[in-house]
């Protein structure tokens, strides 16, 4: 990273991570790359995403939800509502750099001021945001409803244990 700011988020089973860093192949200021696990736990070099989500500016805080498809994040390069906008996009196959055009949030999410670091409830219905708009100090953490053009795809999470039939004994599953 080149920048003194940078940003970073793991997909649910750590095997992806999303940076936002500044690197000799960035489009502009901070761009969004993507770095995955090797079998060794080590991960790849990073790859950037790619001229449909990164631009002139800063992009970043990525917040990949439980479904590992839709992604949300700031950037000031795209026209919105004031100086860094939440984006929500969904990623449309395994390579992790081809991504559908970026949505802004609205103006229910996105206000006149700086509105980043957006991550949801594991539900997906509720979001948190931090925004100096309408705070008590320099910057705020903010709780929203989440409009469901811009919630993920739903998730099931499972836990529990697994044992032998026979044995009762617990056996390890994924």
């Amino acid at each position: 990273n080149k920048k003194r700011y940078e940003t970073y988020n793991f997909t649910t089973d750590q095997q992806v991570l999303i940076l936002s860093v500044e690197r000799d192949d960035s489009y502009g200021d901070l761009d969004l790359y993507v770095s995955f696990r090797r079998s060794n736990g080590t991960y790849t070099e990073p790859k950037n995403i790619g001229p449909q989500l990164n631009t002139y500016a800063d992009e970043g805080t990525p917040f990949i939800a439980p479904d590992g498809i839709t992604m949300y994040f700031s950037t000031s390069g795209l026209a919105g509502y004031g100086s860094n906008d939440i984006y929500v996009t969904k990623r449309l196959d395994d390579t992790w750099v081809n991504w559908s055009k970026p949505l802004n949030l609205g103006s229910a999410i996105n206000s006149i001021n700086w509105d980043t670091y957006l991550s949801l409830s594991a539900k997906g219905d509720t979001a948190f945001l931090v925004s100096t708009s309408n705070s008590f100090g320099n910057e705020d953490i903010f709780t929203i409803e989440m409009p469901p053009i811009a919630q993920p795809d739903p998730v099931v999470i499972i836990k529990g244990n697994v044992f032998d039939k026979e044995t009762n004994k617990p056996i390890g599953a994924k």
